[in-house]
């Protein structure tokens, strides 16, 4: 039997529509989103009631009209009106954040790991319990507005069941991360894929227009993330983009995959080979513009690599750009500039921020389903 949209699905529906064109487009009138919409005046001016007893809109003075008649008021999203944590775990550090409804930072902290303690969902959800309560009480007026957390993992991720499927950084198999969240931090948890993560949130930062963007992260792992049509390309397990196990080139080992060749620690592995001393990258880089010949094979290599995936990238989705992201194309900026002539070509400036902001933004769209489907279709 065919699903039919009951009131309440219609309802919701609307509102979030509504509400998603104020966030747009910053200052709008109710005539000017019944004339977008295509809903009654009668429908919008409900609407908007609604999201203002929610506290997520709020009216701020007048349009200046020339005609005369009633003055239009404007609407805007209410910046108070919700807030979300922002956490990003890696395999040496967790990244905490508090945004509020308009995505700006209010809080943020950089928890280093102990590298002698196993990683566990729980042992992270307990540190990031204890990051909550560092916050300053002073800085959200009604802490009950504080209604969701986003978590960004390097791994597969099943998003739907917050089921972290493998995490070669974490060394974890099929752990639940979305319980232990929960529990510690006493709200919804939305777990997200951490390529998926900073591509939402570095367009949300540079207030890039969600269009057709891919993101390739090249740091502490290999992932990819692609937007199309203002959506995320999930496949039906959450594991499009899980690129960091191919193998590219014919006659390699199994073991031979991309993340050996992009990622951080593959690359310094390689170089430790011939060069012992070399630590991190920016020992690599050192050796680079000294003319090493080992540190210049080894970033042709990664050049070799890069360019492999991005003509993969470009031949498969033709996006209309391509951000950068993690340490790689930090670290060896320079010595990338070979890729840099494509004018689509981006380097994100904060891997960071993108990734907690893209975690957030995520718990806020669970914390909105949550809030709207709460609402008394009867009115209708």
């Amino acid at each position: 039997m065919a699903w039919v949209p009951n009131q309440m699905y219609v309802k919701r529906r609307n509102m979030r529509m509504v509400l998603d064109l104020i966030a747009q487009i910053g200052l709008v009138a109710r005539t000017q989103l019944s004339d977008m919409t295509e809903l009654s005046p009668a429908s919008v001016t409900r609407i908007v009631g609604d999201l203002i007893s929610l506290g997520l809109v709020r009216e701020e003075g007048t349009f200046d009209r020339a005609q005369r008649g009633r003055k239009a008021r404007i609407l805007r999203t209410n910046a108070e009106g919700l807030y979300a944590l922002g956490i990003c775990a890696e395999e040496k550090r967790l990244l905490f954040s508090l945004t509020d409804f308009h995505n700006n930072f209010l809080f943020r902290y950089e928890a280093p790991l102990d590298p002698g303690v196993p990683v566990t969902p729980a042992s992270l959800a307990a540190l990031s319990g204890k990051l909550l309560r560092k916050v300053k009480p002073s800085l959200v007026e009604d802490w009950s507005r504080v209604r969701a957390t986003g978590v960004s993992i390097p791994g597969y991720v099943d998003n739907a069941q917050g089921v972290v499927i493998r995490s070669d950084q974490l060394g974890w198999v099929d752990e639940d991360l979305r319980g232990p969240f929960e529990r510690a931090l006493g709200m919804p948890v939305f777990v997200e894929k951490d390529a998926k993560a900073c591509l939402v949130g570095e367009q949300a930062r540079l207030g890039i227009r969600q269009d057709d963007t891919a993101y390739l992260l090249i740091g502490t792992g290999v992932g990819l993330a692609i937007m199309m049509g203002g959506k995320l390309i999930r496949g039906h397990r959450n594991m499009a983009g899980e690129i960091e196990h191919l193998n590219l080139m014919p006659g390699l080992l199994p073991e031979d995959v991309l993340q050996a060749h992009l990622a951080e620690r593959g690359i310094l592995k390689s170089a430790q080979i011939a060069s012992p001393s070399v630590q991190t990258l920016d020992d690599l880089m050192i050796a680079y513009r000294q003319n090493a010949g080992f540190a210049r094979i080894l970033v042709e290599d990664v050049l070799q690599y890069l360019r492999l995936v991005l003509s993969m990238i470009d031949s498969f989705y033709d996006p209309q750009r391509v951000i950068l992201g993690g340490t790689i194309p930090r670290k060896l900026h320079e010595a990338l500039g070979p890729l840099y002539h494509d004018p689509r070509l981006l380097v994100g400036e904060d891997y960071e921020a993108s990734c907690m902001l893209g975690a957030s933004i995520g718990a806020v769209d669970r914390a909105l389903e949550l809030l709207l489907s709460e609402q008394d279709p009867s009115r209708d």
